[in-house]
């Protein structure tokens, strides 16, 4: 049986992280831009071999994960320059929120190639399914640390920001799996 490349990556991705978590905060960032960069350099490969018909979709998602990296790099450097380990809210945030921005309309136009019709159905599936991560969230996570005035306004708004950006990428997740639609290997 021959083992796909995705499958090489994602153990070795969880092996590393395993890893890093037992070694501590310096080389769990180590291992996040690792991670990070091979997503990018494994996009790029999946395109060039699985030569999809429609490759922004894939493009968009390369560019969210480089944009990932380069803010966390830059943050390590702003923090570096100012003397604070990881700067919060710092301007690296703008790139932070560029690549959300960049990963949600990828995952919108994988959506939008597998299947032009819209479906309620699935985009009701998909909501429920975010309703209810983004309940847990807030209830259990965001609600306690937004109301705790011990931390800056800007860094609670920023906060709340990044855990709605994941719950509007989870809820889209969802759909493009719940869509019917052709399902290439890329």
């Amino acid at each position: 049986m021959k083992l796909r490349l995705s499958s090489i990556y994602m153990t070795v991705s969880v092996v590393l992280l395993f890893v890093a978590t037992l070694l501590g905060p310096d080389a769990l960032g180590l291992t996040y831009l690792i991670s990070g960069t091979l997503v990018l350099v494994m996009t790029a490969v999946g395109i060039r071999l699985h030569r999809p018909w429609t490759r922004s979709p894939w493009w968009w998602l390369a560019t969210g994960s480089g944009a990932f990296v380069l803010g966390e790099v830059l943050r390590a450097v702003h923090g570096g320059l100012v003397g604070v380990e990881r700067p919060f809210p710092s301007p690296t945030d703008t790139i932070s929120v560029g690549a959300y921005i960049c990963v949600i309309l990828g995952v919108r136009s994988l959506l939008q190639s597998r299947s032009r019709r819209a479906d309620l159905t699935t985009t009701l599936d998909a909501w429920l399914l975010a309703g209810g991560v983004g309940t847990l969230t807030w209830v259990y996570l965001m609600g306690p640390y937004v109301v705790d005035s011990s931390f800056p306004a800007s860094e609670r708004l920023l906060n709340s920001l990044y855990s709605m950006m994941d719950i509007i990428i989870v809820a889209m997740i969802a759909r493009v799996a719940l869509t019917p639609g052709h399902r290439p290997r890329a």
